[in-house]
């Protein structure tokens, strides 16, 4: 699969390379902080994997469809506005024209973890309040040609008007948040320099607060200070297979009925098509799990 299938990405790479340029001339000392970061990101790419994380009463709708669809075609949404505020987010972040999009043409939205499944599924479990219990790990092979990411949620406070995602396979950078981009329209929260971003995330990555053991507790290592490092968000375009795209479904979540017939149900489907499934709502009970089908 290549651009050419992927109508979201059509005009991405001038788009994201234009936005380098103005990253280069327009933030004060950007070549000296994008370097640390350039070789971070790279690295938490290398190592990580892959996750979306939704409710856990959406995955048998998931394993019965055989495919994982985005907000655009649910009309499923945490976001305020919903879709409207999605397609206008993906023109921002994408420079594509919405009106020529399917609702399957839309990125599914996930983020970048730890590699070791379990410990992301214990220590992301703050995400379960927003996103959902259920955890699932893509194939990350299969989606390296075709995912973006940006430094934090690009949607909230408008942060999709003042950023341009990165390709996890060709990282200039560009995406974290500093500049606006095409589209005319107000974000909620901008900093007095754009340049306080790039430079605060260069120097906790320089002097080791931020590293590739604790990539992964992003927004608690510094959420706190300038409050847009939640997690690496990951963008991921064209179809998610669950036969195929799909690695492992865990669901660990006590605010969720984990239990429920069709949850299992769901599950055996899963185990017959070779992809391990566990579902627990406290933490001894999903680490037994997780060891019996690891």
């Amino acid at each position: 699969m290549n651009d050419a299938s992927l109508p979201m990405l059509e005009h991405f790479d001038s788009f994201r390379k234009h936005y380098y340029a103005r990253l280069q001339t327009d933030v004060p000392g950007f070549a000296l902080a994008a370097v640390p970061i350039r070789n971070f990101l790279k690295k938490i790419v290398a190592q990580g994997g892959f996750y979306i994380r939704v409710r856990s009463e959406y995955i048998p709708a998931i394993v019965a469809s055989g495919r994982f669809k985005g907000c655009l075609e649910t009309d499923h949404s945490t976001l305020n506005g919903g879709s409207r505020i999605r397609k206008e987010s993906c023109q921002a972040l994408f420079g594509c024209d919405p009106a020529r999009l399917k609702p399957d043409d839309f990125p599914k939205y996930g983020y970048l973890s730890c590699a070791d499944t379990l410990t992301n599924l214990l220590v992301t479990d703050e995400m379960a309040y927003q996103y959902g219990g259920a955890v699932i790990r893509l194939k990350k092979d299969r989606f390296m040609h075709r995912t973006t990411m940006t430094v934090g949620d690009s949607v909230n406070f408008g942060r999709s008007f003042g950023m341009v995602p990165d390709r996890v396979d060709d990282i200039l950078p560009v995406g974290v948040f500093g500049l606006k981009n095409s589209m005319e329209r107000r974000m909620l929260f901008q900093p007095r320099n754009p340049a306080m971003c790039w430079h605060y995330l260069a120097s906790k990555i320089a002097d080791g607060t931020l590293n590739t053991d604790n990539f992964f507790r992003l927004d608690e290592i510094m959420g706190g200070e300038i409050p847009m490092f939640e997690f690496f968000e990951l963008q991921f375009h064209g179809p998610i297979s669950i036969a195929e795209d799909v690695e492992r479904i865990d669901v660990f979540d006590y605010r969720e009925q984990v239990e429920s017939p069709e949850l299992q149900e769901a599950g055996k489907k899963l185990e017959a098509l070779g992809i391990p499934f566990t579902a627990s709502a406290d933490f001894e009970a999903a680490y037994e799990a997780f060891q019996v089908r690891k």
